[in-house]
C-alpha cells in the first residue's frame, strides 16, 4: 500500500524548515535515516514528538504501579475500587501478570518514606488486591504523571496532534483507548480535508472545537464522579 514501516525507531532530531515542511532523523536499529515531509501525525503520546504547552484541566494525579508475577494466573478480571484519599485499579496483562496501580494526589506520596513503602501501604489496605498479592511477588514499583491535560496547540497546516499527544482523560473514566481511536479516525478525515487544500481552516477549527468539548465533558463528568 506504498507504506514504510521503521520499527523499533527513534526520532532523534525533529526540525520545521521555513517553507512548512519538515525534515527528521530516524534512527532505525544502528543507522539513521534523513526523512522529509509535508505533514506529521503526532501520535507519540502524552510528551509528543512536536513540541507544545501541555494544560492540566484537572488537579495534579499521579499513578504509582508494579507488576506482579506468579506462574499461574487465576485472576481474569480487572478491578476497580475506592480507598479513602486515592483509588486503585488492577488488570491482567499476561496469562501470569497483572498490574496494580494506585491512584493518587503527588503530596499523598511526599509524605510516605519512600515510594515503595508508600505503594506497600496501601495495596495491603485495598480489598481486591488481597487476591493478587497473597500470591504474587513485584520487581519494582513505577511512578508516571496521570494528570489530565490539553495540548494548547493540537493542529496546524502541517500537523496534527491524536491521541494523548492532543489530550488525556482522567484514567478513572477509563475511555481513553476509545478515545484515542476516535480521534484517530477523526485526525484521518481532517489531515485529509488540510492536504487537499478543501476548507483547511474549517478543518483546524472543526478539530480545536471537538477537543474542546471532549474536555469539557470529561471534567464536568470526572468532577461528579469523584464527589460520589
Amino acid at each position: 500500500k506504498g507504506v514504510q514501516v521503521m520499527q523499533p525507531a527513534t526520532i532523534k532530531n525533529l526540525q520545521e524548515e521555513t517553507d512548512g515542511s519538515w525534515r527528521l532523523d530516524v534512527l532505525d536499529k544502528k543507522e539513521i535515516y534523513k526523512v522529509s515531509t509535508s505533514f506529521i501525525v503526532d501520535a507519540s503520546g502524552r510528551k509528543s514528538i512536536i513540541e507544545g504547552k501541555k494544560i492540566p484541566y484537572q488537579p495534579k494525579l499521579l499513578a504509582t504501579y508494579a507488576y506482579w508475577h506468579c506462574d499461574k494466573l487465576n485472576h481474569t478480571y480487572s478491578f476497580i475500587e475506592a480507598g479513602s484519599d486515592h483509588w486503585y485499579w488492577g488488570a491482567p496483562t499476561s496469562k501470569a501478570d497483572f498490574v496494580l496501580c494506585i491512584f493518587s494526589d503527588p503530596s499523598k506520596i511526599k509524605e510516605a518514606p519512600s515510594i515503595e513503602k508508600y505503594y506497600q501501604h496501601q495495596i495491603s489496605r485495598s480489598t481486591l488486591a488481597t487476591a493478587i498479592t497473597n500470591e504474587y511477588a513485584y520487581k519494582d514499583v513505577f511512578v508516571c504523571d496521570a494528570t489530565a491535560h490539553y495540548d494548547a496547540n493540537p493542529i496546524g497546516k502541517n500537523f496534527i496532534k491524536i491521541g494523548d499527544s492532543a489530550y488525556t482523560l482522567d484514567p478513572i473514566s477509563s475511555q481513553g483507548v476509545q478515545k484515542a481511536l476516535k480521534s484517530g479516525i477523526q485526525g484521518a478525515i481532517i489531515t485529509n480535508t488540510i492536504l487537499k487544500k478543501e476548507n483547511s481552516q474549517l478543518a483546524i477549527k472543526y478539530y480545536h472545537n471537538q477537543i474542546a468539548s471532549e474536555v469539557s465533558k470529561n471534567k464536568r463528568w470526572t468532577i461528579d464522579f469523584y464527589d460520589e
